[in-house]
């Protein structure tokens, strides 16, 4: 499975402590795929590279297991949200109107 993770930006994330860095851990562990972006990256896109519909610019991480040095980027590339199996929205507050747009956004992907 493909998971996409919308977060806050990675070097903010303390990999000993944060919820959504064991979620990637544990996902990658049992053999699926983690992508990552953030959240002023989700955007309409029509006839953009990655097809037309919402997506964004992800990175697909490799976890490590140190909690200083967690994470490898081998790979960058706009994909379209409905391409994922799961979209899991892991972003701190506040909620605002990024965020009310973010969620449209994404049931805009769930239609598609």
């Amino acid at each position: 499975m493909h998971f996409a993770f919308i977060i806050d930006p990675l070097e903010s994330l303390k990999a000993y402590k944060d919820t959504t860095v064991c979620m990637m851990r544990e996902a990658q562990a049992r053999g699926h795929a983690v992508w990552v972006c953030q959240q002023d990256e989700i955007a309409w896109r029509s006839g953009a590279k990655g097809g037309d519909g919402v997506g964004a610019e992800f990175t697909r991480l490799s976890l490590e297991g140190s909690d200083e040095d967690w994470y490898r980027a081998p790979e960058t590339r706009a994909r379209r949200l409905a391409e994922f199996d799961a979209v899991l929205m892991r972003k701190d507050p506040p909620f605002d109107l990024e965020y009310v747009t973010s969620t449209w956004l994404l049931e805009q992907a769930e239609r598609e």
